[in-house]
């Protein structure tokens, strides 16, 4: 399991001289809020939770914590998969946890060469329009 500490800590600096950590890319890749990064922080730190943990140990409503566990599944950060239980009535659980290592690396990687390649195709659209106005 990656330390915690690692996502503030650990960071890289950009040739603008300004630093950045892991949680600096995954709000500005993945328009992640306070409280999804809250969450993000204590999977990682956990492992695998249900709702209902995450609430209580977060001090977070219930809805706060599905609607930011809904952001995190949609960003492909977490995984979600169904407790099996004896009980048959009533919703299914699921319990949440963090991508394995690999799988978050790979997925960063790509999303953030997504917005290399869309900055690329910005750049040269301004060019072009630039060129054609001169």
């Amino acid at each position: 399991m990656v330390g915690i500490d690692g996502l503030e800590n650990v960071k890289v600096r950009l040739s603008s001289g300004r630093s950045v950590s892991m949680i600096d890319l995954f709000r500005f890749v993945y328009q992640l809020s306070e409280i999804d990064i809250i969450i993000l922080r204590y999977l990682i730190k956990k492992g695998n939770c249900t709702v209902d943990e995450l609430a209580e140990e977060l001090s977070l409503n219930r809805s706060s914590v599905s609607r930011s566990l809904l952001r995190l599944l949609r960003a492909g950060l977490i995984a979600r998969v169904r407790e099996v239980s004896i009980r048959r009535a009533g919703r299914p659980k699921y319990i949440y946890k963090i991508l394995d290592m690999n799988e978050l690396e790979n997925k960063v990687v790509s999303d953030v060469s997504e917005y290399v390649d869309a900055a690329r195709k910005l750049v040269s659209t301004l060019r072009v329009q630039v060129s054609s106005s001169n």
